[in-house]
């Protein structure tokens, strides 16, 4: 294999192992849902958030920069920070997100069971079979397929143990059609390969304790359980080349379901990320405005605030042309605008003031 040829192969290894993977589907649910409640009350938000914003009319009336500074902080966290509060409250979508959450924690368990062993394997959100299979880990000591769970009830009670069985059908029945796929179905039986299942549990009352045991044929632990559990299992005795076929069968499954199917890999960008560039584009729209505000006030030269406003916007262009600090380009965009619509109002009431 060629140098070229071995990188992109670890780079595909740990592309198919990330976190960004693990818990995708979930992700691209809630985030979708999120932005749909949004996009249907689009309007209803744009009269909230100039209420919100009315605190800035005070910035005046402050006694110095650092109680405005105060001021323009609060608005540029609180506001976006309510804005995801009420949407993720309104599209209960917390659930959803908890779950990605959890995938994740477990992708991380799951990659620390296997740290500096080179020969195996971790494929998070396998689509197959009509479902998503959370985590497929090929180690020395066989196959196991991985199904993580998160709930904020507890689960020793009985709706706890209903959503356990549940968790546990779930994964029965993905790792009975993965097993039978012909792909790995003889590859598996070639080299005897023992096959896993575990249901990784998180979340939950605080006290309890999930200890792992088998139910089933199933392993069911509490997700901080993962990497120890798996670390203690015996070698298979079989060799590695089983694993390398097998992950590259993955591989190129899974590159084959997301070429037909595009939305597989489509993740929208996170609300909280959207929400935190409004933030920073309103604070440094707010306080550049201000500083050229200043800058007239200070000189009550007409020129100074032009000569600051243009060099401004200049840079604010470049930055976001190259786009580099996009959220505060717009911001310098917003405030020399404002500047500059100011500066033409000024011009025409002079004008007319001379005719």
């Amino acid at each position: 294999m060629s140098v070229d040829a071995r990188l992109r192969h670890r780079l595909r290894v740990r592309s198919l192992a990330s976190d960004h993977r693990a818990g995708s589907w979930a992700r691209a649910k809630a985030r979708r849902k999120q932005y749909e409640w949004m996009a249907q009350r689009r309007w209803r938000i744009l009269l909230v958030v100039p209420l919100m914003c009315t605190p800035l009319a005070a910035l005046p009336l402050m006694p110095n920069s650092f109680a405005q500074g105060i001021i323009v902080g609060v608005i540029a966290a609180g506001v976006p920070a309510g804005i995801w509060n009420i949407t993720v409250s309104s599209t209960s979508t917390s659930m959803a997100m908890m779950g990605d959450e959890a995938e994740r924690w477990t992708a991380q368990e799951l990659r620390r069971a296997i740290r500096g062993d080179a020969t195996s394997y971790l494929v998070n959100r396998v689509p197959f079979g009509g479902h998503d299979i959370d985590h497929v880990l090929m180690t020395p000591a066989g196959l196991f397929i991985v199904e993580t769970k998160w709930s904020s009830e507890p689960w020793s009670n009985r709706p706890g143990m209903d959503r356990q069985q549940s968790a546990r059908e779930q994964v029965e029945g993905v790792a009975r059609k993965l097993t039978l796929w012909a792909d790995l179905k003889a590859l598996l039986a070639a080299h005897a390969v023992p096959v896993t299942r575990i249901v990784a549990l998180w979340g939950g009352d605080r006290t309890e304790t999930i200890e792992p045991q088998s139910v089933g044929g199933t392993a069911v632990m509490h997700g901080s359980e993962v990497k120890r559990w798996i670390r203690a299992q015996p070698a298979a005795g079989s060799d590695g080349l089983w694993r390398d076929e097998a992950w590259s069968a993955l591989s190129r499954l899974i590159e084959k379901r997301e070429r037909h199917d595009p939305t597989l890999t489509e993740v929208p960008r996170s609300l909280t990320d959207h929400l935190s560039r409004i933030g920073v584009t309103t604070a440094s729209a707010v306080v550049i405005f201000l500083g050229l505000s200043t800058t007239f006030t200070s000189t009550h030269s007409a020129l100074a605030l032009i000569a600051g406003t243009i060099p401004t916007a200049c840079i604010a262009v470049i930055l976001r042309r190259r786009r580099l600090i996009t959220p505060l380009a717009n911001g310098a965009l917003i405030a020399t605008g404002a500047v500059a619509v100011l500066l033409l109002i000024a011009a025409a009431a002079a004008a007319a003031t001379l005719l």
